[in-house]
């Protein structure tokens, strides 16, 4: 089976995050971030939702045009939650302003083999992951995903160990 197909078979809902990816790309700065962004560099791991940055001045333009398309968007402190029908996938775009610079960073890659989208460079993963794992509101399974993404990203990439925060490289060690 291809990545499509095992996201398909377990999410659904693969067409809607091409239709997304080109909306971002056409209104702004964007990128792929969270773990889906890390499956794009290491070894992929199941996960039902999709996350990008954008900038947050791209924020309006964004939102009407999601809307335009017929998608669902709920505004929240510091994303925008768009739902995605027949499918269990949910997709967030963060506002948040310490990802405002994360879109000039960003790498060309192939999501699902398929298509382009825009991904975080990994030394902005790092700190996007770091920051989520330092969150005292996040649930505590969030922080163990937190946990693992940045193991799996200190495995793949030694050289950029030193970026990670001292627990997980304890861990690695």
């Amino acid at each position: 089976m291809t990545h499509r197909e095992i996201f398909e078979a377990g999410v659904g809902g693969s067409g809607a995050i091409k239709l997304i990816i080109d909306i971002l790309g056409a209104n702004g700065e964007y990128c792929l971030i969270g773990g889906m962004a890390i499956n794009c560099y290491v070894e992929p791991v199941y996960t039902e939702d999709t996350d990008f940055a954008i900038a947050f001045d791209s924020k309006d333009a964004i939102k009407k045009a999601l809307k335009r398309a017929g998608i669902k968007v709920k505004e929240n402190r510091y994303d925008m939650s768009v739902f995605v029908p027949n499918s269990k996938l949910t997709i967030h775009i963060t506002t948040d302003v310490r990802y405002k610079d994360f879109g000039k960073n960003a790498r060309e890659h192939l999501l699902f083999d398929e298509f382009q989208v825009k991904v975080a460079s990994l030394k902005d993963l790092i700190k996007a992951k770091t920051w989520c794992l330092e969150d005292s509101y996040r649930k505590a399974s969030k922080h163990f995903k937190d946990q693992a993404d940045l193991c799996r990203i200190g495995e793949n990439y030694p050289e950029l160990q030193e970026l990670l925060p001292e627990s997980i490289r304890k861990v690695l060690k």
